[in-house]
Order: structure tokens, then C-alpha cells, then sequence
């Protein structure tokens, strides 16, 4: 990656809007054809679109897109009539080096953090009680909450992830700290504070009159921030955490500040049948239930929707109190049946698919490939921690191989497929047809050039083992966790996607990290090219292969919120501040609870602080020695 000067304008009138950044690189995303804010349902095939030596241009006022065309001089002369170029001039991109839209994480705990990777071993209601409820309950401590908060979004940003969905816990403050933290950050972010009046442990519960009125205190801390990143969410826990009175009074606040809710639905036998026993007879359709928006009472939708409501269910009650809307986003749903899914797709409701967690604390896998194919949206999500990885880049192979599972189900038993169009009279159509075959090379209005654009469809591959109704490819997560996610949380006209009028929300990638960095030989690159590797194949190493070492930029609104450097030393400081406290708990500890704290051999250890010491040096931070 270089940047040159050489086009930096000279007496250009300060009246002109100045750029942010300005590249020449290659350009990938998923799920365009040719029209804003479109993207691909017809066949669930994710089309990807390879477009190399683009000019790409991000306005500084609005984080958005000005200008993607292929590079030339001309078009950067156009370039310099209309805008202020930034100091660094135009940033041009190594050939293996290319710029990704930003990950969009739809369901995230973010008191959880502090335990991912652990409790894989338990059941869902368990691992709540074992592990979730007392994590979430230390949040009570604000200087707690805080450094939590900041280190699951630094490691967030760090990853990829440019926009999350975050549930809280019941504290008011810990909830306004992390929205402080996400903007102080950078990060696009939807924050919920958690609503939990029944069911729960002691010490870690609300009266419902103190849950609605936090909750509202929260929704107006949000709005005084006026922050372009940051917006609150209504957030009941799950249903058997929130009694009728807290579910109805969570739905007066959605409607009265036209907010996104957020929850869980059916994610595991065990929360079913919870639900069932607490509330047998709520939920089935009365004659105060709401046709869908832009329906009339009695038509052919408000009969699917109203077919899909009973009682015991989580569909039925959450619709019975007004809950499930256009701005809605439920996790998991593997244990909906398909009538609800129809009332999902009515109601507009979104669904978090979350496959780590899904393996982990859910009898089932989802069925994904079908409900997007039928129009149901679906975006990507960690689940942490029920799900053990924050990045979504690893999610995102987790819902290739989940999908596999349910491949492979149905070679066995083939009664388990779900057909794409077998829906009864009166149901809901799919959304977004289009014709394949027509596929645009086009960007926003600007031709491009066979030889800048490659669109590549999965129709086009015949010997591509995924072209089946039920397997995922590495492009269908791929659009999942961009495209994809964006339509999920209604901002496909915004985000996703790397064309003019968007949100520059953005990772910048390279494939050999090694090159730039300070210390090449402490880095282990876990990605190989081969002079034989076509850009596809360059893509697909990261997608299968790639970490966060890859990740060398991150753009929020145009602005960077991740740099290489800045995240080596914060790794370092992160690190000698570990060792550090570390060493103090094992001086002041038994000589058996030091053994657990620290190796055998302390020798081991005086040397790991020697080089962090060492490092802090050469990076200009002065700190202890961890060993003093």
C-alpha cells in the first residue's frame, strides 16, 4: 500500500467538499446487480463482483461513496474539478491488497465477552445460569463495565466488524458506557439495555416498573448524543424473563420512539417448552390481531399470518404484543415451524442467524438456505457467548458448514427438503426476483470495463458442489454478513455494498500482513499464494483462511477506526498489562493458586516480560517491568 501526492490538488477552491480517502484498488462485494440498494434473491446464489483498479472516493462530511469508477487520469482530473483531495492523495493498493464492505453483526452479548470461548459444555437454560447471569451481573461495577466494553470493541473493529446489534445488561449505566464507548470508537451500533423482571436470579433482576423507566431514560440518553452511529433498541431479554405487563410496556416505548426491537425466538427445546409451560394460552390469533402492513383484515397475507399464530409460541406472543415489526430482529428461530416463518416474512421481521451458538446451545441447525430463497431476511451473528468467536469472518465459514449438516440430512432423508415454491394458496410471495442471466456491469450510472469487472454467479460454475437448494457457498455467507446483513437491519441503501451514495463502512485487507509489519518474523501468516492464484482464488484463501491479522484498515463512515500500527501497540500494551497483573496475583498468592496463575518455571515468564518490555521500546511506550 502506497500513497502519492501527485494528485493532491493546488489552488482548489476551499468551498469544495473535501475528500476523506481517496484508493485505487480492487473492489469486492457480493449481492449487487446494478441497481441501488438490490440485492439477490432469485435463486439464493450470492453473485460476487470482482472489480480490480477502481477509483474509489469517500466524502468527508458524509462518509458516503462519491465515486467508484475504473482508474485513469482522466477520471481523477474529474475527480480534482469537484472535490479537495486528502493530504495523503490517493492511496493505491498492493495486488494483494484489495478493500471488502464492513461485517454487520446482528446479535452480540457484549457483558459476555468476558467469558467467549468457555461454556461450550451446557445446555441453554444451564450455561445461563452457570455462566451468563453472573458475567452480565458484574456490570454493575461501571470501571468494570467499561474496560469490558472497550476491548470487545476494539477486538470488534479490529475483525471487521463496522456495525453490531449489542444486548447490554439491566444497568442503566453500563448500557450508556457501551454506546459511549462504540461512538468514542467508531462503531456503528444498535444498543439494547436488557428487560429481565421474572425468572431470573437474585441480584440479577428489575422490578418492571424500574426496567420501563431505565429503558426510557436509556432511549433519551441516545438521542441527546445525536450520534450518526449510534441508536437505542428495545431488548426483552427472551419471553420467560419478561412478564405480560413488561412485554406490553417494551412495545408502547417501540411504537412511541419508532425503535428496533430485539430478542429471542424458539432457539432450543428446552426455552420452547419453557415458554409453553409459562404462557399456554397466549399467542394464537384473536380478533385484535393486526393485519400485516398494507393489508387489509381477511385477505390472503392476514390469513398466513394469522395461521401462524398460536398459542404457546413464541411467534404468537411476541406478535400478540405488538412486538413483531419491520424493525424487529430475532435471533436464532431454529425451532420456528414454517407457518411462522410466513409471519416473519409478513411482519417483516429479521432473523439473526447465529451458527456457532446454534451448534452449541440449540437442538438444530437452521435451515437458511431456503427461508432466504423464500424472502425471509437474514443477516449474520455471533452470539457471543454462546457463540465462542466475536469475528464474524469465522462465522461466516460456520454457516457454510451448517449448512452442509443440513445437506447432507437430506441425501438421507430427502422429506426434510424444503422446496423453494410449494407454498399454500395464499401465501406470501418470494422477493427480488430477477433474471440471472442479466447481469449488469454497471456502477451506479458509470460504465465499466469487461476487463475491471469480473461478475462471477454461481450458476455459471457447474462443477460448484453448492448450486443445490440447501448448501451455502463461501459467497452466499459472505453476502450474509454484508449485503445481507444490511437488508436485515433495513440499511441496504446505505450499507453492504461498495458503490456511489454508500456508507464507506470497510475493511481494507491484506493477504501478506507480513510485509508491513514492524516484526514480520513474530507474525505467522496462515494464508499461501501461488503465482497460479486468480483474484477469485485470492479471495477465497481469505475467506477460508483469514483472520484479523489480515485486517489491516477499518472505515466506519468514512473515517478509519483501525490502523495496523495502532493495533500492534494496543496488542502489546494489552498484553504487558496482562503479564503484569498476573505477576502481582501469583506474588500475593498461595504457592497453589500461583501455579494456576503462572507457568512452573518463572524463567519462562521473566523472559515473556523482557521482550514485551522490549517491544514497548521500540514502539515508544515506556511501562513497568512486568516482573518488578
Amino acid at each position: 500500500m502506497s500513497t502519492s501526492n501527485g494528485h493532491a490538488s493546488n489552488g482548489v477552491s476551499p468551498t469544495r467538499p473535501s475528500l476523506s480517502v481517496v484508493f485505487r484498488a480492487t473492489l469486492i462485494d457480493c449481492g449487487a446487480d446494478g441497481a441501488r440498494g438490490s440485492t439477490n434473491h432469485s435463486a439464493t446464489r450470492a453473485t460476487l463482483r470482482l472489480r480490480r483498479d477502481q477509483l474509489c472516493a469517500v466524502r468527508q462530511d458524509t462518509g458516503r461513496i462519491v465515486r467508484v469508477v475504473p482508474y485513469s487520469e482522466k477520471a481523477v482530473e474529474e475527480l480534482q474539478q469537484h472535490y479537495t483531495m486528502p493530504p495523503r492523495g490517493i492511496t493505491q493498493l498492493k495486488e494483494t491488497q484489495f478493500i471488502i464492505p464492513g461485517y454487520i453483526d446482528t446479535h452480540c452479548h457484549a457483558p459476555q465477552f468476558q467469558f467467549a470461548g468457555t461454556g461450550t459444555d451446557r445446555d441453554l437454560m444451564v450455561w445461563l445460569q452457570t455462566y451468563t447471569f453472573p458475567a452480565e451481573q458484574r456490570m454493575a461495577d461501571l470501571p468494570f463495565a467499561q474496560s469490558v466494553y472497550a476491548r470487545l470493541v476494539r477486538a470488534g473493529l479490529s475483525a471487521g466488524t463496522t456495525c453490531a446489534f449489542y444486548y447490554a445488561s439491566i444497568h442503566l449505566d453500563a448500557t450508556k458506557a457501551l454506546v459511549d464507548t462504540c461512538v468514542k470508537m467508531g462503531q456503528r451500533a444498535f444498543v439494547g439495555k436488557v428487560n429481565m423482571d421474572q425468572h431470573s436470579p437474585p441480584g440479577y433482576i428489575e422490578s418492571t416498573e424500574d426496567s420501563l423507566r431505565d429503558t426510557e431514560a436509556f432511549i433519551q440518553y441516545v438521542k441527546s448524543l445525536r450520534s450518526p452511529l449510534v441508536q437505542a433498541v428495545i431488548t426483552p431479554r427472551f419471553i420467560p424473563t419478561c412478564s405480560e405487563k413488561l412485554l406490553s410496556g417494551l412495545a408502547e416505548l417501540a411504537r412511541k420512539h419508532d425503535l428496533w426491537i430485539q430478542s429471542h425466538a424458539s432457539e432450543s427445546s428446552d426455552q420452547v417448552a419453557f415458554v409453553k409451560s409459562i404462557l399456554p394460552e397466549l399467542g394464537a390469533a384473536t380478533d385484535k390481531t393486526l393485519p400485516p402492513p398494507g393489508c387489509k383484515a381477511g385477505d390472503a397475507t392476514d390469513q398466513v399470518v394469522r395461521a401462524g399464530l398460536r398459542a404457546g409460541r413464541c411467534t404468537g406472543i411476541f406478535d400478540h404484543f405488538g412486538l413483531l415489526t419491520d424493525k424487529c430482529m430475532m435471533a436464532h428461530g431454529t425451532f420456528l415451524e414454517e407457518d411462522e416463518w410466513r409471519v416473519f416474512r409478513a411482519r417483516g421481521v429479521s432473523i439473526a442467524h447465529c451458527p456457532l451458538s446454534n451448534l452449541f446451545c440449540s437442538d438444530r441447525y437452521l435451515k437458511l438456505k431456503p427461508l432466504i430463497a423464500r424472502g425471509n431476511k437474514v443477516g449474520l451473528g455471533s452470539d457471543v457467548a454462546g457463540g465462542y468467536a466475536l469475528s464474524i469472518h469465522q462465522n461466516i465459514r460456520q454457516a457454510v458448514l451448517t449448512s452442509k449438516f443440513y445437506t447432507a440430512a437430506i441425501a438421507q432423508h430427502p422429506e426434510m427438503e424444503i422446496v423453494h415454491d410449494q407454498q399454500p394458496a395464499g401465501s406470501l410471495p418470494m422477493r427480488g426476483h430477477r433474471n440471472n442471466n442479466e447481469q449488469s456491469v454497471k456502477s451506479n450510472g458509470h460504465d465499466a470495463t469487461a476487463d475491471a469487472v469480473t461478475v462471477v454467479d454461481d450458476k455459471a460454475s457447474s462443477d460448484d458442489n453448492t448450486t443445490n437448494s440447501s448448501t451455502l457457498s463461501f459467497k452466499d455467507a459472505f453476502w450474509l454478513a454484508t449485503a445481507g446483513g444490511a437488508e436485515a437491519i433495513n440499511m441496504s441503501d446505505s450499507l453492504g455494498l461498495l458503490d456511489e451514495g454508500y456508507l464507506f463502512d470497510a475493511q481494507l485487507i491484506d493477504l501478506l500482513p507480513e510485509e508491513s509489519h514492524p516484526h514480520p518474523a513474530t507474525l505467522s501468516n496462515t494464508i499461501h499464494l501461488f503465482p497460479s492464484d486468480s483474484l477469485e482464488d485470492l479471495f477465497q484463501k481469505f475467506m477460508n483462511l483469514g483472520d484479523d491479522r489480515h485486517v489491516a484498515e477499518v472505515y466506519v463512515n468514512g473515517q478509519v477506526v483501525k490502523t495496523r500500527a495502532a493495533a500492534i501497540q494496543e496488542e502489546i500494551c494489552a498484553e504487558a498489562a496482562v503479564m503484569a497483573a498476573a505477576v502481582d496475583r501469583s506474588s500475593s498468592a498461595s504457592p497453589e493458586d500461583a501455579a494456576a496463575i503462572m507457568p512452573a518455571n518463572n524463567e519462562v515468564v521473566t523472559e515473556a516480560d523482557k521482550k514485551k518490555a522490549s517491544n514497548l521500546e521500540q514502539n515508544g511506550v515506556t511501562v513497568a517491568a512486568a516482573s518488578q
